[in-house]
């Protein structure tokens, strides 16, 4: 059986075939939040400064070290060519380089080296985002991280993000708790158990703090039947958030959504997949159910966002069987 890969987010515990895994899946791509840099890369200041500077001025990312790039019939893949030689380099002096590339500089990067033959290395680097001031490159400009690649930003971005870091910036993030079925009055209902999480990137502490939520009454078609996904059951904001709320800290809280569905034929839909299935199959809803959000934190500007909730509970029928038990709603 094979191992279970590692997340990326695990990268500080990784061996050689950890990255080999990581190296063939899909996730293997530069975006948004990682970067491939051949070995020749390690002497080159410049371009390790614009990539360390965009990262820190974003949301963090991912730098790999001693990686190529190479493109064939339309695909780029990335792979480990000879790699970065030990003599030369180590974990010590890639830290110390990295470090030496910004202004400011050292910026809490965490580096894991892996040994990838008898000779050479490859290196994994994580840069945080640095919420205290915006970080400059070598070349004297700041930059941010967009799809594929990293950018200078213009002097009005930065006088923004200058005036973001002087306040409270309060993020939410949202994980799976689970999903769960209810009858009452013969209406099935899907009740979503969502944790959110907040959390104070900022080193200015806020005192007071609101979240609000709203959820888009997303309308889904399938052959004429109309699958109708209802808000009801759940506080529009979140209460209890009073300061002080520390930078780096983190809160955890429960949302429960509920949603309505509407037998209109024998069968039930799958409404992510679009295929019909058996009456001991039930539907799991289809793209475009958002939860809106906006959070309040002292003179911040608000922070807004949405997600789609598919993103954590994966459009796909499942058993009757599967279900967990319902308690009365209260």
């Amino acid at each position: 059986m094979a191992n279970e890969r590692k997340p990326l987010s695990d990268f500080e515990n990784w061996e050689k075939q950890d990255l080999e895994q990581f190296l063939d899946s899909e996730r293997a791509q530069e975006g948004f939040d990682i970067e491939f840099k051949g070995a020749e890369a390690i002497k080159d200041k410049d371009i390790l400064s614009k990539t360390i500077s965009a990262f820190a001025n974003t949301q963090g990312g991912y730098l790999f070290l001693g990686i190529e790039e190479e493109k064939k019939e339309g695909k780029t893949n990335y792979s480990v060519k000879t790699g970065i030689p030990r003599s030369e380099y180590h974990k010590g002096t890639v830290v110390d380089i990295l470090n030496s590339c910004t202004n400011p500089n050292y910026l809490d990067i965490k580096v894991k080296e892996i040994n990838w033959d008898e000779k050479n290395s490859v290196f994994i680097v994580y840069i945080p985002e640095f919420t205290v001031t915006p970080i400059q490159a070598r070349d004297w400009k700041y930059y941010r991280r967009f799809e594929g690649g990293s950018k200078p930003i213009p002097e009005d971005l930065v006088r923004a993000l200058y005036f973001k870091m002087q306040h409270p910036n309060i993020i939410i993030e949202f994980e799976k708790i689970n999903l769960k079925w209810k009858l009452i009055e013969h209406t099935e209902y899907l009740v979503f158990n969502i944790r959110a999480i907040l959390e104070n990137k900022s080193h200015i502490k806020a005192q007071d703090i609101e979240v609000k939520f709203n959820i888009n009454n997303a309308q889904i078609f399938k052959d004429n039947h109309k699958v109708q996904w209802l808000k009801k059951n759940y506080e529009p904001k979140l209460s209890g958030l009073r300061g002080p709320f520390f930078g780096g800290e983190k809160r955890i809280h429960t949302l429960i959504l509920t949603s309505r569905h509407y037998p209109t034929v024998p069968n039930y839909f799958a409404v992510e997949l679009g295929q019909s299935h058996g009456s001991d199959c039930r539907p799991i809803l289809g793209r475009g159910f958002e939860l809106e959000y906006i959070i309040y934190a002292d003179s911040a500007p608000p922070n807004k966002g949405k997600i789609d909730i598919s993103e954590l509970f994966p459009g796909r029928s499942i058993s009757w069987e599967e279900l967990q038990p319902l308690q009365e709603f209260e």
